[in-house]
């Protein structure tokens, strides 16, 4: 077998593998996304209604559980709140708090 069949060969593999992979988390990525747009929102109306505390001396995940906490605590701000909890989990909410606070405040 010559060695431009085998390139060949080896080019149709790979370009099976990257849409394989590419159909197993494309559904995942649509779920981010939904979350981070929720996110957005929903840091947007904390900040308005300023219910985000100051970060103080404090553990930065503490102060992301706390900002989470303060968050649920709003009858406007549970129903997305849980919705994004739901989409990503507790670890990757906190994540997506995270960057969206530092975007929002930039």
């Amino acid at each position: 077998v010559s060695r431009k069949m085998k390139e060949a060969r080896a080019a149709t593999l790979l370009k099976r593998a990257t849409e394989i992979v590419s159909d197993a988390t494309r559904v995942r990525r649509a779920q981010v996304n939904e979350a981070e747009s929720v996110m957005m929102q929903i840091v947007a109306v904390a900040h308005q209604v300023g219910i985000i505390p100051p970060p103080g001396n404090r553990d930065h995940t503490a102060y992301l559980e706390d900002v989470r906490s303060a968050l649920s605590n709003r009858a406007e701000l549970v129903s997305p709140a849980i919705h994004v909890m739901g989409l990503v989990g507790r670890i990757d909410f906190l994540v997506l708090l995270d960057r969206t606070m530092a975007a929002y405040s930039t």
